[in-house]
């Protein structure tokens, strides 16, 4: 769904909640966390301990594939972010040709 680009963090979190998949307290997934799962190793079979990644002993329930695929859109929709701690909204947002 995400990895064809037709679709926002945003987007999915609506139809999560048409679909009745809510938070705990029956309230819309927040896009963030919607992010935060796409791009979750976890569902390659990988865990993170302790900043390493280690192969875990689940199975897979994406492929590699997609999850490359789905992360090459987040990239896609990242803004830059600024090493100076300033929070500019609109960066990003035009190029110049």
């Amino acid at each position: 769904m995400f990895e064809s680009g037709n679709h926002s963090f945003t987007s999915i979190s609506e139809y999560l909640f048409k679909l009745g998949i809510t938070t705990r307290k029956g309230n819309k997934i927040n896009p963030d966390t919607i992010k935060r799962m796409l791009s979750n190793r976890f569902y390659l079979g990988v865990l993170n301990y302790k900043g390493e990644l280690h192969k875990g002993i689940h199975k897979p329930i994406i492929s590699k594939s997609l999850f490359d695929s789905a992360n090459a859109q987040i990239e896609r929709f990242e803004r830059p972010r600024h090493k100076d701690g300033h929070n500019f909204p609109f960066a990003g947002l035009m190029k110049c040709l």
